[in-house]
């Protein structure tokens, strides 16, 4: 019993398989929400902190968003 074009396009490996598809969904849904999550964790936890220990790491309050969102922006400035 031979299997149909689109089950064997679904199990196999190549570019239509179902692999591509999870990494497709990996790349495009799972990793952007997972670095989003990890921003906002990371702006929440600064947030959290009060005055005195965030000149202790060299941010003010005004910096956080900065500091979180580009944090390249902001090393660059210091240097």
């Amino acid at each position: 019993m031979s299997r149909t074009f689109s089950e064997r396009a679904i199990l196999s490996p190549g570019s239509f398989g179902l692999r591509s598809l999870f990494d497709a969904i990996d790349q495009h849904v799972v990793r952007p929400v997972l670095a989003w999550h990890h921003t906002r964790v990371t702006q929440r936890e600064l947030m959290a902190l009060d005055d005195r220990q965030l000149a202790d790491i060299g941010l003010s309050r005004g910096e956080i968003d900065g500091a979180v969102f580009n944090p390249r922006r902001l090393a660059s400035n210091r240097a």
